[in-house]
């Protein structure tokens, strides 16, 4: 394929992958309104809580509710004609109550030495939350937020591509998408678009890796960083030099997901694939939003240099930023002694960054305990142990403890 001229983010050449822009606002929103089935999902999640009187009157509520729903959509777009007014109205206030109700502390390090637009290579925990919260934090620190590559196969539903679009996101093909040629074309566009945001000033949010790391394990894919370099002629250096890549790791207390993902990682062992249930993103979507988090640390890393033209090198630079800037809480360490079997931690606590008092590591050793209840067999809750302990393992094998 020939090199791609450089084309404005905004360009209608980038419309099948782009995030919305403010003139599309009007439209978007008149779709949403036409949307059934947004329609029939706000009218679900609104009747699922009421009480059992309430839902006697169920009868008389459906025939108006599309009614009385479209009426609220319509409202709150109102006056929302660009896409930092719909990230100030509607998504701020949602993150602010997300977090007040689901996250004990959100902190952050390393964001006083943020100065301009970067290329955020992150590690990959929750679908929708990991991006959001780096957002929210660049938002209320720097009044600015970064676009969100975001795999086409989360977004089942129309109204779900809309939302996330008009929200800065950008879409990744995943799966099958063709021909070896018809391939290359899609990450060639998505790379010249990429390319576009940067040289516009745009910051962006990425995945080290394709999917999320079910098993605790980050580790940068090869195929990311290949991808983001077609653009740049596939120099190494001067894609490192022109996006400005900033390493983040994003650290859990508790992962709303842990046991969905010990289910999976089981499956796969038990019979070799494990083969999603339609819709079981959106639940762990949903799940990962609304579940608990106690504490959330992010780490914004250290500007990777220039200074690299050999791609598996650059890979483990940047595994090393995302895992030593890891903030390992206490249900790490607590899932690691739990494995090792080890009731004294004098040893590990000379090495480790952070000290842990024993009574908090015991607490919250039974919680885990707890949490893990309601897997199946003895096999699933090693493995969910096994996800929070990898941090604290990978931590130990960088730094040869």
């Amino acid at each position: 394929m020939p090199k791609l001229k450089s084309k404005h983010f905004t360009s209608d050449y980038f419309k099948p992958l782009r995030a919305y822009t403010d003139n599309e606002l009007p439209e978007i929103v008149n779709l949403l309104l036409k949307d059934k089935k947004l329609i029939k999902l706000l009218i679900k999640e609104k009747t699922s809580t009421w009480s059992n009187f309430k839902k006697a009157y169920l009868f008389w509520f459906f025939p108006i509710a599309p009614i009385i729903f479209k009426l609220k959509i319509k409202y709150k777009f109102y006056n929302i004609n660009k896409i930092y007014e719909f990230q100030e109205k509607f998504i701020a206030p949602y993150m602010k109550r997300m977090i007040h109700n689901t996250i004990d502390n959100l902190s952050n390090s390393g964001l006083e030495n943020l100065s301009k637009d970067y290329l955020f290579l992150s590690n990959h925990r929750d679908i929708v939350v990991d991006p959001a919260l780096v957002n929210y934090v660049l938002h209320q620190h720097l009044n600015n937020t970064a676009y969100i590559a975001i795999g086409d196969n989360l977004l089942q539903e129309d109204f779900i591509s809309h939302l996330m679009r008009m929200n800065k996101s950008f879409i990744v093909p995943r799966g099958y998408i063709g021909t070896l040629k018809e391939k290359y074309n899609k990450l060639s566009l998505l790379s010249e678009y990429i390319k576009s945001l940067r040289e516009n000033n745009q910051s962006i949010w990425i995945a080290q890796r394709e999917g999320r790391s079910k098993d605790g394990i980050d580790k940068t894919s090869d195929s990311v960083l290949k991808m983001i370099s077609l653009a740049y002629n596939k120099n190494i250096e001067t894609t490192l030099n022109e996006t400005r890549i900033i390493p983040v790791s994003i650290s859990y207390e508790y992962d709303p997901c842990d046991t969905l993902k010990a289910k999976e990682l089981w499956h796969i062992k038990a019979y070799g694939k494990y083969e999603k249930k339609e819709y079981e993103d959106i639940d762990s979507i949903k799940k990962g939003i609304i579940g608990r988090k106690g504490n959330v640390h992010i780490s914004f890393c250290n500007l990777i240099e220039p200074n690299y033209s050999d791609l598996n090198t650059l890979i483990v630079k940047i595994d090393q930023e995302i895992i030593n800037s890891f903030y390992l809480m206490p249900t790490h360490i607590s899932a690691y002694r739990y494995i090792c079997k080890q009731d004294n931690l004098q040893n590990l606590q000379d090495i480790l960054p952070y000290k842990y008092d024993e009574n908090i590591l015991d607490s919250k050793e039974k919680l885990l305990i707890e949490r893990c209840d309601i897997l199946e067999n003895e096999e699933q809750k090693r493995i969910f142990f096994q996800i929070y302990a990898n941090p604290v393992f990978s931590w130990l094998k960088l730094n040869k403890k």
